[in-house]
């Protein structure tokens, strides 16, 4: 407000506390407060229970030693005093902390656990509280945690749940990003875990591929890093393939050939759509053994060809035509 405005304002006020009535409105405004101010003060003279939250700290850990298991942050405690010094208190507390020094309770143990009695807290929390101050309760009232000095293992890790494709998609693999972890405690555990498990993990119809963070199931008293990991599952549509290939003769004896009526069989299949083309004829194995050819009837011209090999990608393998005729040739062997 400009300099007019201040004074119309200031005028203004002057006339409303020389009227009669603004005066007596002055004097019964001044009772209020003042009985405000002595009900406040009878107050703050009675006791109560106030809760006040004090964060905790694990101080002095040496840097060859790992907390595997987590501890408490806050420490709930409840005081009982005058309304006044619980006030105070709840500025005053409000900046400290509650240190827990590790150097006093490990006793230089390789693998263990530490345990801060309920005594140990009090007797850091007295110190800011006055002597007509009573510390009611405290929780937790004992503190504990485990440590390890070094002692880790690396291991795989394993999935817990299902995993797998709806009914028009496959899945071709999933993998875990990192595979394994590193677990630290004591040599006790260590010596026969052998892998560590995601939590539960339930995909059991997937049509796309799927990456998502899942957690790994804690071990009690034990401390793994990371915690999670990235599944990644691969989902693929099923394609059919047709190769042609020929016919192997296996474990033929020298100066002996296989020749087949006809030259080559088809191998029929299904494939994952992004493995279409790393399937070629030199990814199967089709043939017969010189033995089993000698083990048909006497005069028989046929056989039934044999997959011996065939990728695990391919799926519902079929050969046509299912039997072939064939000769065994002499053939001359250099000496």
């Amino acid at each position: 407000m400009d300099k007019a405005q201040w004074k119309r304002f200031g005028e203004a006020a002057r006339t409303f506390l020389l009227r009669k009535w603004s005066g007596e409105v002055l004097v019964f405004l001044f009772f209020v407060v003042l009985s405000a101010v002595f009900w406040f003060v009878q107050t703050l003279d009675s006791s109560y229970d106030m809760k006040v939250q004090i964060p905790l700290q694990v101080t002095d850990i040496p840097p060859e030693v790992v907390i595997t298991t987590d501890s408490p942050k806050l420490l709930k405690v409840t005081l009982h005093d005058k309304g006044y010094n619980l006030i105070r208190y709840y500025f005053t507390l409000r900046g400290r902390e509650l240190a827990i020094n590790f150097a006093h309770y490990d006793k230089g143990r390789s693998y263990g656990r530490v345990v801060v009695p309920a005594a140990d807290l009090h007797s850091q929390i007295t110190p800011w509280i006055d002597g007509t101050t009573t510390i009611g309760s405290i929780h937790p009232d004992t503190i504990d945690f485990y440590f390890t000095r070094g002692i880790r293992k690396r291991v795989p890790v394993r999935l817990a749940g299902v995993v797998d494709a709806d009914n028009h998609h496959f899945l071709a693999e999933y993998h875990f990003e990192p595979d394994s972890v590193t677990v630290w405690g004591g040599h006790d555990i260590l010596d026969t875990l052998t892998a560590v498990y995601t939590d539960p993990v339930q995909w059991p119809d997937l049509h796309e591929t799927t990456t998502q963070q899942v957690a790994l199931t804690d071990i009690w008293d034990m401390k793994t890093e990371p915690d999670y990991v990235s599944l990644t599952a691969t989902v693929d549509t099923y394609v059919e393939k047709s190769i042609s290939v020929s016919v192997a003769g296996i474990n033929f004896p020298a100066g002996k050939t296989l020749k087949t009526f006809p030259a080559e069989i088809s191998i029929h299949f299904h494939i994952g759509a992004q493995s279409y083309h790393s399937m070629v004829p030199d990814s199967f194995v089709v043939g017969v053994t010189y033995q089993e050819l000698q083990q048909l009837p006497a005069g028989s011209g046929t056989f039934e060809p044999k997959l011996r090999y065939a990728p695990q990608a391919a799926k519902n393998v079929r050969l046509s035509p299912a039997s072939v005729e064939f000769l065994i040739e002499d053939i001359e062997v250099d000496e």
